[in-house]
């Protein structure tokens, strides 16, 4: 009998028939046991369903009325029966030895593992990019110290991730129905146990238009949505960690580099008035300040410095130019690509072999 944590793969899908089938194949393609593949379909008025059916019983399938992803999730959870969760979106891919290497970095006391993704486009060929960049000082007492000193830490979106069932369990029907469910859950995970960052792609993330941040093309109302979701996860955060005997102070996000990040790009980009508007000089400041408290390595810090004193200098044509070839890879020039993705290479597996990337 195996004494090693099974992992159970909970995949959520919403009119994703496109992708679906490679979603849940790489989840039976796992070379660890044991192992669970649950999906829960959200009320898709596609085909998804349909060929969610199909898998038989190689999976366990739910369906559900639209109610959104958290939901979905949540309805997963309910059957998970390994100790180790991984909430796969529809849309993404995990690499055949995802779950092995979670299982070996895991350990008591974790709460959540988290690693890097492969950026594919919408028919699943790769760009080169390779996100977050968790750098090897990410240690889970930064990434506690880090929720203190900024309101977050460098995490992965949903995909990236895989949680102690028992702190998913506990926490997940607080934040289900909230718009930034698994931004969240990682904020409240260093609460609950340590966060082991593994800096390497365990999966792909594939872009295609529809995500809701992630950006094809430049659309400045995405930064201020994202914005607006980091505020309101900081605000939830804030109160949680306080119901537990923590507190995070009022300012953390003047420390948050990804955040002034984002509302330096409104400030040059967006010419609307409005509430909460600081200034470009202003802004630029605090994300240079940032940029060197940040666990990144010196080098990771002159780079993002540099882009953020060109940003703030720059005309507002020349502006646009800059923010894409930092947050849009398919519209980055060949040279820049290469120089933002040579330190992100995809490592080889554990075990040798050869990576499907």
């Amino acid at each position: 009998m195996s004494t090693q944590p099974g992992v159970s793969i909970i995949v959520n899908c919403y009119n994703y028939d496109r992708f679906i089938e490679a979603a849940i194949d790489s989840a039976l393609a796992q070379d660890h046991r044991p192992l669970q593949v649950i999906v829960v379909d959200d009320g898709s008025t596609d085909g998804s369903w349909a060929l969610i059916q199909g898998y038989g019983a190689c999976i366990e399938a739910r369906r559900q009325d639209n109610q959104g992803q958290g939901a979905a999730c949540l309805h997963g959870l309910s059957l998970a029966r390994h100790e180790i969760v991984v909430f796969l979106d529809a849309d993404d891919i995990l690499e055949p030895h995802a779950a092995r290497t979670i299982v070996e970095a895991w350990g008591d006391g974790v709460s959540k593992v988290q690693y890097c993704l492969a950026v594919i486009d919408e028919h699943g060929v790769p760009d080169g990019n390779v996100f977050p960049k968790f750098g090897k000082g990410l240690s889970p007492e930064a990434a506690r110290a880090e929720i203190f000193r900024t309101g977050s830490y460098p995490d992965s979106p949903t995909s990236g991730n895989a949680y102690a069932r028992d702190f998913a369990a506990a926490v997940l029907p607080l934040v289900a129905h909230h718009d930034s469910f698994d931004g969240e859950l990682n904020g409240l995970a260093p609460l609950y146990g340590d966060v082991i960052s593994l800096d390497r792609p365990l999966a792909r993330y594939r872009i295609h238009g529809s995500n809701k941040y992630a950006q094809g093309a430049l659309a400045v109302e995405r930064f201020s949505a994202y914005l607006r979701s980091v505020e309101h996860r900081t605000a939830f955060l804030r109160e949680h960690y306080r119901s537990k005997g923590q507190t995070i102070g009022q300012d953390v996000l003047d420390h948050d580099l990804k955040y002034l990040e984002y509302a330096l790009v409104v400030e040059k980009l967006d010419r609307k008035e409005g509430p909460g508007r600081r200034g470009v000089w202003s802004v630029a400041a605090l994300a240079i300040r940032a940029a060197l408290r940040s666990p990144y390595s010196p080098m990771h810090k002159a780079v993002r410095i540099a882009w953020l004193c060109a940003l703030a200098a720059a005309p507002r044509g020349l502006s646009s130019f800059l923010v894409e070839q930092r947050f849009i890879p398919a519209r980055r020039i060949a040279l820049l690509t290469w120089l933002a993705t040579w330190r992100q290479r995809p490592r080889p597996p554990l075990d040798g072999s050869v990576s499907v990337l």
